[in-house]
C-alpha cells in the first residue's frame, strides 16, 4: 500500500494551484532586465563582448538573424563605454520572443501566436494609465548641459546610414497641440550630435508635429509592440499596451 502525502492542514484541500498561463510566469516581465533573463533562460538569447558601433554590431545583427529560429543579440562591453553600457538587437524577432513578451502559451508553429493575438484582441479593453511620481526612470536624470546622447553605444548600423540610429524599437510620445490627444509611436531616430536627434515620422501617421515630444529608447516590448500597431487617435496607446500584455 501507498502511503498518502500528510496533509497540510493550512491549506484548502480543492483550492486550485496557481495557474501559470506562459511558462514559467504568472505576470509580464516588471523591466528591460527581467525580460533579458526570462529570453536567456529559453535559450533565445546570444552574448557578444567587444563589438564596436562603428558597423560591428549592424554586421553582427545581420549575421545572426539569417540563421533560423535566430536569437536576440545583447552586445556588452562595447570598446570606448563604460561596462554595463550595453545594446540588445532582435529583442521581437522570433515567434518564441513575441509569445515571451506579450505572454503568450510557446508556440510550436509561428501560426500559433497570430491566432493568440487575434483571440485576445477579440476582448480587448483599454486600461487608463495610471500617473505616479517615482519610478526606476526617474533614478537617472540628466538635464541642459548634461544631455549627451553620446554618452551610449549608439550603433552605425549600415554603411549607407545618413548616420548612428539611437531610436528604433522605441516610443516617441507626442501631444496634439490643438486637440490635446496624446499618441505614442515607433519611429525612427537618429542622431546629428550629442544634443540634438531627428525624428523620422513617416507620412499618413498619426503623429502630430511642432510640438513637444519624448522618446522612449529602452523600453518594455509589449509597450513597443502595441506603438507599431494601428489604432483611432482616440485610443491611448499606453492602454493598449498594457492590455496586450496582461496575463
Amino acid at each position: 500500500m501507498r502511503r498518502s502525502a500528510p496533509i497540510d492542514r493550512g491549506i484548502p484541500m480543492n483550492d486550485p494551484a496557481p495557474v501559470k498561463i506562459w511558462n514559467d510566469y504568472e505576470r509580464p516581465h516588471a523591466d528591460l532586465r527581467e525580460f533579458l533573463s526570462r529570453i536567456e533562460r529559453a535559450g533565445e538569447l546570444l552574448t557578444i563582448p567587444g563589438a564596436n558601433w562603428n558597423l560591428e554590431m549592424g554586421t553582427l545583427a545581420e549575421a545572426v538573424n539569417e540563421r533560423p529560429n535566430s536569437p536576440a543579440v545583447l552586445f556588452q562591453d562595447v570598446p570606448g563605454y563604460p561596462r554595463g553600457f550595453r545594446v540588445l538587437s532582435g529583442s521581437t524577432n522570433s515567434m518564441r520572443r513575441l509569445a515571451i513578451t506579450l505572454g503568450f502559451p510557446v508556440p510550436a508553429h509561428p501560426l500559433d501566436v497570430v491566432r493568440a493575438y487575434r483571440d485576445r484582441m477579440k476582448s480587448h479593453r483599454s486600461i487608463p494609465p495610471r500617473v505616479v511620481r517615482e519610478g526606476p526612470i526617474l533614478e537617472n536624470v540628466l538635464r541642459e548641459d548634461k544631455v549627451d546622447v553620446l554618452r551610449f553605444p549608439v550603433p552605425f548600423l549600415h554603411a549607407l546610414d545618413g548616420g548612428r540610429y539611437i531610436g528604433t524599437d522605441d516610443l516617441v510620445i507626442t501631444r496634439d497641440p490643438e486637440d490635446n490627444w496624446v499618441n505614442c509611436g515607433t519611429y525612427r531616430v537618429m542622431v546629428h550630435d550629442a544634443k540634438r536627434v531627428g525624428v523620422w515620422m513617416s507620412p499618413g501617421k498619426p503623429a502630430p508635429c511642432s510640438c513637444p515630444a519624448a522618446t522612449i529608447l529602452c523600453s518594455f516590448s509589449q509597450a513597443a509592440t502595441s506603438c507599431a500597431s494601428g489604432f483611432p487617435n482616440t485610443i491611448t496607446r499606453a492602454g493598449t499596451a498594457e492590455n496586450r500584455s496582461r496575463w
